[in-house]
């Protein structure tokens, strides 16, 4: 699935083929999910963040990174962690569209909604903090 990620209809068409052979594709995830499709166990698999349209792969590898401090607790933190150079508003909404953000919020509506307050939030603490990303230095 990982070969295929730009064509959606082919992962469309592999992630069919695994729900037939018992094979559980789980949702994109913010918090758990990487670049491309990661088995969990024997029966299930991960859906990939760069399997989903509007994100790119130098995104996927800040928010992976920003991960690394621990989970997103919301969609502020979130904003707040990746690097807004990468992590754009239209890569945030593509997230929330597909479902990536629903573990920390899964008001998706409400999620949307807030993503202009988030970003620019984000932006004015990191304007503050010299030398943090998106922050100009």
């Amino acid at each position: 699935m990982s070969a295929v990620m730009n064509d959606t209809d082919k992962v469309e068409l592999f992630a069919e083929d695994a729900r037939a052979h018992g094979i559980e594709l789980l949702v994109p995830d913010v918090n758990r999910s990487n670049y491309r499709f990661e088995p969990v166990d024997g029966k299930s698999i991960r859906y990939g963040l760069g399997a989903i349209k509007g994100t790119g792969e130098a995104a996927i590898a800040s928010i992976v990174d920003a991960r690394k401090q621990g989970p997103f607790t919301d969609l502020f933190d979130f904003c707040h962690r990746v690097d807004k150079r990468l992590v754009n508003r239209r890569v945030v909404e593509s997230l929330i569209r597909a479902g990536a953000f629903d573990s920390v919020n899964d008001h998706r509506a409400s999620l949307l909604a807030t993503v202009g307050v988030a970003l620019e939030s984000a932006e004015q603490a990191s304007r503050a903090v010299p030398g943090s990303p998106g922050a100009g230095a």
